[in-house]
């Protein structure tokens, strides 16, 4: 496993829509990482990290997520970003034939990480730990097609 970079983005918690960017050169080519956030909907149930012990309002959540690699996108369906509010630290780790983008957000009893698994530019699993248990696993299965 090798850890192709880690940079701490700004937090997204000032009142508004928030941007940051990501790039960087790995062995699996260039990767580029867009996050775009919003304020939190009073209207949703749950949103992780939305509920920390501040209980501030309003939490941001990320509103898109644009992955690319050398160019070309890698595509995220809105449901496995939109219920991810304050994020703070975003990386990417890149082991044998995929990488994982990886997002820390929340804080204290909200904090929680997700782990994106992208194998030939496609998402293969969604994992969300919360004081390093696993509490949430999507699997995608994609069909073969011969």
């Amino acid at each position: 496993m090798k850890l192709a970079w880690l940079l701490a983005v700004m937090p997204l918690t000032s009142v508004g829509a928030e941007f940051a960017m990501l790039e960087d050169e790995t062995s699996s080519g260039s990767w580029r990482v867009q996050l775009q956030a919003r304020p939190l909907s009073q209207s949703k149930a749950h949103e992780w990290g939305a509920r920390g012990w501040s209980q501030k309002t309003p939490a941001l959540c990320i509103s898109e997520l644009n992955l690319q690699n050398k160019g070309l996108p890698v595509p995220v369906a809105k449901r496995f970003y939109a219920d991810l509010c304050d994020v703070n630290r975003i990386w990417i780790i890149e082991e044998k034939s995929n990488v994982t983008l990886v997002l820390d957000g929340g804080d204290a009893s909200s904090g929680y990480r997700v782990e994106l698994k992208i194998e030939s530019r496609r998402l293969i699993s969604r994992t969300i730990k919360s004081f390093g248990l696993v509490v949430e696993r999507t699997i995608l299965n994609y069909p073969v097609i011969r």
